[in-house]
């Protein structure tokens, strides 16, 4: 399945964003966290050295999802960029892992890299059919994810992105200007 979001940088503390949500009738759904390992076939600095596009084409992600429980995911997103480089539409692949360390030995024997190693805390919001998720990314700080809702399903992708910013803007957050944050890019530039 197709999915559209947006991703921007929260420049509000943890303990502010959650309380502005709230002060909303937003209520804290869930909390998990996100143990990512991203890998490819470039070395670090061979990767450092490619557009996001270009990394991002050729790269796999090794997921640990904890919440009461633990799950593993391997995932290769397939993107579709815009002129200036913003993910605009993406499709997941997924398949579900047994052992991490497995996968991870698999990867790293078949001459792949990880290139990039992100966990983030993750707390879901809802209210009534708005529903989101406060990314802390360890390394980078805090962002918010915004996905299209079931109503946008008959929309381009650029249309989808337009009504998530404006949803985004209606929270009260102190966010950035970008709204296709690449978190994983980030990290390595950092």
């Amino acid at each position: 399945m197709k999915q559209t979001e947006v991703t921007c940088q929260v420049f509000d503390s943890i303990k502010t964003a959650k309380e502005k949500l709230k002060k909303q009738g937003f209520s804290l759904e869930s909390k998990f966290v996100l143990n990512d390992k991203y890998f490819c076939v470039h070395s670090v600095d061979e990767a450092k050295k490619l557009s996001y596009a270009e990394l991002m084409n050729c790269s796999i992600l090794l997921r640990e999802i904890v919440e009461q429980t633990t799950q593993v995911e391997l995932i290769y997103k397939n993107k579709k960029f815009d002129e200036f480089n913003n993910v605009i539409e993406e499709e997941k692949y997924l398949t579900k892992i047994d052992n991490q360390q497995a996968a991870e030995n698999m990867l790293l024997a078949a001459g792949m890299t990880c290139w990039c190693h992100i966990v983030q805390e993750c707390y879901v919001f809802e209210h009534g059919k708005q529903s989101f998720c406060l990314q802390n990314a360890s390394g980078l700080g805090l962002f918010l994810e915004f996905e299209a809702t079931e109503d946008m399903r008959n929309m381009k992708p650029e249309q989808k992105i337009e009504k998530l910013k404006t949803y985004v803007g209606k929270l009260g957050l102190k966010i950035g200007s970008d709204y296709s944050c690449k978190k994983p890019f980030m990290l390595l530039h950092k």
